[in-house]
């Protein structure tokens, strides 16, 4: 959904913003008179799995770029498929899989040890993927005349 936001023109998302205000002023949802809170009790630690899922939330996205790229017609090739672009989804991957492991891992013994030892399998694996992207970037910076990611839709 995020892509087809960021597809249309800012005039289209202000005519959205004002619908929505005018449907909660409609509603009266916008006299603040009301306040709801929740005051359930829940101890967690999110730190370990957002931060390993956001990881791998952008090297996936970082790898979808490139596969990208074709679409715009630019006259660059096709990563989709080179070796580079199939390594760089392979690593982008690894990340992921560390990353669900890193989600799954709480209750169990030695979950402190455990992971550190996969987030130093994931920062060996994005400084693999930041490797794989130095050539293509600097083909793309060439090919294109334009600084990498401008001009690039999510």
């Amino acid at each position: 959904m995020a892509d087809n936001v960021n597809a249309v023109r800012e005039s289209t998302l202000e005519l959205i913003l004002r619908s929505q205000l005018r449907r909660a002023q409609r509603s009266g949802l916008d006299s603040f008179e009301d306040l709801v809170v929740d005051s359930t009790a829940a101890t967690a630690n999110s730190k370990y799995p957002t931060d390993s899922n956001l990881i791998a939330a952008l090297a996936m996205r970082m790898t979808g770029i490139f596969e990208r790229l074709k679409r715009l017609k630019v006259g660059l090739p096709d990563w989709a498929r080179r070796i580079a672009a199939k390594r760089s989804r392979d690593i982008a991957e690894e990340i992921e899989l560390q990353a669900k492991r890193i989600s799954m891992m709480s209750g169990k013994q030695n979950v402190k040890t455990d992971r550190k030892a996969r987030y130093g399998k994931i920062y060996t694996r994005v400084e693999r993927l930041i490797r794989v992207f130095r050539p293509m970037e600097s083909n793309i910076h060439s090919s294109a005349h334009m600084p990498f990611g401008q001009g690039l839709a999510s």
